[in-house]
């Protein structure tokens, strides 16, 4: 065999090549193994101070996280409902007659079993174009809503249209809210205003949905009172 040029264990390049050749393709030959030789890995110490740091910021992140996500979701069931009664409104409006969003009393959101019940916001509701009757026609329905997801596993957030946290409990919506022609809200009760909440148990925070005479609504949101403690609807 021809001798090597230069000696080397991992490079040999015949001696028959032209000089100007032998040290391109030495270079060529040796450089990479030479340069792979330096890279190194993290060590165990390193690795377990990366670890630390991640869990740290984890524990920090992930209960705010968990609130963002629940807000975000009230916000959403909020915006849900006022869509709901402004739908019922408009349709009143345009077609010129009563139009009723009432409390459901079952969750499957079927348009063709569904009836209204008594007090029951947190299982569902519907919309449907006529007076408050308990079983309205299948042909006037125009949406049915399911009940809201909770916060956490199956605690539902509660939407109410009567206030349960006292006694006597404070009647605003008890079953259902009817849009007049001119836009306006017929109350059973005869206020000139009512109110919607939206219960956050795990949060302990209340969303209030005020609804005027002339059907505006207007939505905010504050501490769920201590038990035994009225809601206001002002």
């Amino acid at each position: 065999m021809a001798d090597c040029f230069p000696k080397s264990d991992f490079a040999c390049v015949p001696n028959d090549v032209h000089p100007v050749h032998q040290s391109r393709v030495w270079r060529l030959l040796a450089a990479p193994r030479y340069r792979a030789s330096r890279f190194t890995g993290f060590t165990v110490i390193e690795l377990m101070v990366a670890i630390l740091v991640l869990a740290v910021l984890a524990m920090v992140a992930v209960p705010s996280f968990k609130t963002m996500i629940r807000t975000a979701r009230v916000t959403s069931q909020v915006n849900d409902f006022v869509g709901t009664l402004a739908l019922a409104r408009n349709t009143a409006i345009k077609r010129g007659t009563t139009v009723t969003v009432c409390a459901s009393d079952q969750s499957t959101g079927s348009t063709t079993s569904s009836s209204c019940s008594t007090s029951t916001w947190q299982i569902g509701w519907m919309v449907y174009v006529g007076s408050y009757t308990t079983t309205p026609a299948a042909s006037t329905i125009l949406k049915v809503h399911t009940n809201f997801a909770g916060s956490a596993g199956s605690t539902q957030n509660t939407l109410r249209g009567v206030d349960t946290n006292v006694t006597p409990n404070i009647t605003y919506f008890g079953s259902f809210i009817s849009f007049l022609p001119s836009g306006q809200v017929y109350m059973a009760s005869g206020t000139n205003r009512g109110c919607f909440f939206l219960i956050d148990s795990v949060q302990n925070v209340v969303s209030v949905m005020q609804i005027s005479k002339g059907g505006r609504i207007r939505p905010t949101s504050m501490t769920l009172p201590a038990s035994g403690t009225a809601i206001p609807c002002t």
